[in-house]
């Protein structure tokens, strides 16, 4: 099948390996892989045409102009450069330079204002409570709040804890760091708190009440929506597996399709 367009997938993880076999099944493409290191997700793939390494890849500064280097390295007649980013960093970094990777590049991503709303997870709250989307029971620490100001009055045992700027978090790297943590007492809370803030993590902590259940519980959904605002695809799994090492708990591993028409 000839296709118009050439996939450029930042990441190299295990989300950008699904990216580039999805592309590969579907229009028998070979994409071109960016990424800041080698990972084992990818690193033996035969599916990628490419994989270009760039250890500065996650730096704001130098972002636009690596992406510049790849886009004129595989340029070809007739063919577009579709761009997508595979996690929040590199997302944010693609939104940041808009207007110039667009000289490049075609991609759908909302406005920076739209995604500081939801990547940032306290902001993605108020949101959910300004819309009465249901969320687990919420409160936030200040960054200038102190682990012995923490009020556990309104909330039930036990709790995660999570970090609201999770790309600040991403490149953070110390003893101990988790993507999420669930504790038991409020001895664990303040021991939490303070091991993030002696890491350096200097922004707001999510902590919300756990809700028990094992990953079947968990539905995923996808809107794909075009530059007009209209939703194009709509994909509803349900999680069979998520990922449970400490770093990359929350990741889904294994979903099966399914729908919920009457």
């Amino acid at each position: 099948m000839k296709s118009n367009f050439i996939p450029v997938i930042v990441g190299t993880d295990i989300n950008t390996y699904n990216m580039a076999i999805s592309f590969h099944q579907e229009y028998g493409i070979k994409p071109i892989l960016v990424g800041s290191a080698p990972l084992p997700f990818t690193r033996l793939s035969s599916i990628p045409e490419a994989i270009e390494y760039f250890p500065k890849l996650h730096d704001e500064t130098e972002f636009a102009h690596i992406l510049l280097r790849v886009a004129q390295k595989y340029q070809r007649t007739g063919k577009k450069l579709l761009l997508v980013g595979t996690s929040d960093i590199y997302v944010r970094n693609i939104i940041l330079n808009a207007e110039f990777l667009k000289k490049y590049y075609v991609f759908n991503y909302p406005s920076a204002a739209i995604m500081d709303q939801l990547q940032n997870k306290k902001s993605f709250y108020e949101l959910c409570d300004t819309l009465q989307i249901e969320h687990p029971n919420t409160i936030f620490v200040g960054r200038n709040e102190t682990p012995e100001q923490f009020d556990d009055s309104k909330l039930q045992y036990p709790l995660i804890i999570k970090p609201s700027n999770v790309v600040a978090y991403f490149d953070m790297h110390f003893a101990g760091k988790e993507k999420v943590y669930r504790v038991k007492t409020r001895d664990q809370v303040l021991g939490v708190i303070k091991l993030l803030r002696n890491a350096g993590y200097d922004d707001e902590l999510i902590i919300q009440e756990f809700i028990p259940g094992d990953d079947t519980n968990m539905w995923d959904g996808v809107l794909y929506v075009n530059s007009n605002h209209k939703t194009e695809l709509v994909a509803l799994g349900q999680v069979v597996l998520q990922e449970h090492t400490p770093t990359a708990i929350g990741n889904l591993v294994a979903i099966i399709t399914r729908n919920n028409l009457p």
